[in-house]
């Protein structure tokens, strides 16, 4: 309980814009988990949640570089990221935005997207003929192939990966906001707006979702524009 609450607490922070608190929160949560592993044997468990933890860390701070202009801070900072965690979803959307077309660490980039979607895959069809994939899986799947340089048919497949997790978790903010974003690869404008409009409603209080609605909405109106 801690450990989520800690999480969501550094969450809060990002979605204000606080990213260097947010970093801070997670070191101090880390540097928690890291005494308590050692002095409990019962808890070494927790050690494994440190790399996760602290790419998160790394991926706040590169937030702060980016909003201060300083995209070579913003890059060493994602790599970092990386460093402890190769498939960090958010840094590695992140790198691929920041990275222009030709840079030549797009090819390494690319391939580190591709491992982390087969990830995804291998573990939802484990889960699939276990019974059911899990729905934070399907999710994570879907963010990652919308929101990074893929071809149509794997937007696609993020499209029926995001439905499949709304299925298992109807109505849950965060699995609509992907989906909006699914469409909204796809240059499915109008679906965007439905989608994100929703999830907006459901968890009003996150400032990124409302940050995405007026991107979609901005789309939606200039493809519309005579």
């Amino acid at each position: 309980a801690t450990i989520y609450a800690q999480s969501f607490w550094a969450d809060m922070l990002h979605d204000e814009q606080r990213f260097v608190e947010a970093a801070e929160r997670l070191d101090q949560l880390v540097a928690s988990l890291r005494e308590q592993s050692n002095q409990r044997q019962n808890m070494a468990e927790l050690g494994g949640l440190l790399p996760g933890l602290l790419a998160r860390a790394h991926y706040f701070r590169s937030c702060d570089a980016a909003a201060s202009g300083d995209t070579a801070q913003q890059r060493e900072q994602l790599n970092e990221a990386l460093k402890q965690h190769g498939r960090d979803v958010e840094s590695l959307i992140a790198l691929d935005r920041l990275l222009d077309a030709d840079d030549e660490a797009r090819p390494q980039l690319a391939e580190r997207i591709e491992e982390a979607a087969v990830y995804y895959d291998r573990r939802i069809a484990l889960n699939e003929s276990n019974g059911a994939p899990e729905a934070t899986d399907l999710n994570q799947a879907a963010w990652l192939l919308s929101n990074t340089t893929q071809p149509r048919e794997q937007l696609e497949k993020a499209l029926d990966y995001s439905r499949q997790s709304l299925e298992l978790a109807p109505h849950t903010a965060g699995y609509l906001d992907t989906l909006a974003r699914c469409h909204y690869a796809l240059g499915e404008y109008p679906q965007a707006v439905a989608f994100q409009r929703q999830a907006v409603a459901l968890d009003p209080h996150v400032r990124q979702m409302q940050v995405q609605l007026e991107l979609f909405e901005q789309a939606l109106a200039d493809s519309q524009a005579p």
